[in-house]
């Protein structure tokens, strides 16, 4: 599998992911700090997945949901992921339109 297609996606996935995050926690009010002592995560995690520098786990997803006060759907709001279609043996990744495509 061509790991460039595998990093795009995914760094596209944690710049978008990371966007909904600071988003949802500027319009709560909630410093980082604060953040990260709501949703039992530690305050340098939740800025490095602000920035997209890290993709989070999916317990940390719930969490930061929790700390928020919101569902997942928010936090993944406008997210979507294509599975990679086989040609000739090599993965090819698709991107689906995003929300300003649409």
């Amino acid at each position: 599998m061509p790991t460039e297609l595998v990093k795009v996606q995914d760094r596209e996935f944690a710049a978008a992911f990371g966007a909904n995050l600071a988003r949802l926690r500027r319009a709560k009010g909630s410093s980082q700090e604060d953040l990260g002592f709501q949703s039992e995560v530690h305050r340098t995690v939740v800025g490095k997945i602000e920035r997209g520098e890290e993709i989070g786990r999916a317990d940390t997803a719930l969490k930061l949901c929790v700390g928020l006060g919101v569902s997942p759907n928010a936090l993944f709001a406008g997210i979507s992921w294509a599975a990679p279609v086989l040609t000739k043996g090599r993965p090819v990744f698709q991107r689906r339109p995003g929300r300003a495509e649409r």
